[in-house]
């Protein structure tokens, strides 16, 4: 590895580990025996998402929901047209192992696991970009419903005839709101 692609997975490490500690959502495993980290697990907590049953029902879940981002070691200077679908991964949020195929979203394929994150994503895309946009899909915030720009066109399909799926979903805050105060001290006493 480069000085310069440590020094990305260094600071990659750094500012996801701040984002975690402003968030009620969002726990990031790491393996430490990397140093800097080049792999995590996002674990977004308490998360309403879609899940498609075995028989074909369509119902809103709470839970949490696994991704694993990987930084390849050509990241930064990588001119690979199909890197947005090399990044992030939804694993089985009950075994942390293979895709989880209960998943009903337009930008995650159900059979590979992999989630689409758009074919403008970026090489040298940081890590709390990535936490951001893998947040803003796994909550319905961005997904395509047109079914020839998307993993599952049977979700596309879904969410086009039923907008009010994704509408209804509740999103708490990736980071928690900061609370500024102002404090004003009132005098008690006659001034002399």
């Amino acid at each position: 590895m480069t000085d310069i692609f440590n020094s990305f997975l260094a600071d990659s490490f750094m500012k996801g580990m701040e984002i975690t500690r402003e968030s009620d959502v969002l726990d990031i495993l790491h393996d430490p025996g990397s140093n800097p980290p080049w792999r995590y697990l996002l674990v977004f907590k308490q998360t309403e998402y879609l899940l498609r049953t075995h028989s074909g029902v369509v119902e809103t879940v709470t839970g949490s929901v696994p991704v694993e981002v990987r930084f390849p070691p050509d990241y930064l200077l990588t001119a690979d047209p199909g890197l947005y679908l090399r990044i992030a991964v939804m694993l089985d949020p009950r075994t942390l192992w293979g895709p989880y195929t209960g998943f009903f979203h337009p930008n995650y394929d159900p059979i590979t696991g992999a989630i689409c994150l758009g074919a403008r994503f970026a090489p040298g895309t940081p890590l709390p970009a990535l936490i951001f946009h893998v947040y803003t899909i796994i909550t319905y915030e961005n997904y395509s419903v047109d079914e020839r720009n998307c993993l599952d066109p049977a979700a596309a399909r879904y969410l086009r005839e039923h907008p009010e799926a994704a509408a209804s979903l509740r999103v708490t805050p990736l980071r928690r709101r900061r609370q500024r105060f102002q404090v004003t001290v009132a005098s008690q006493g006659k001034g002399v």
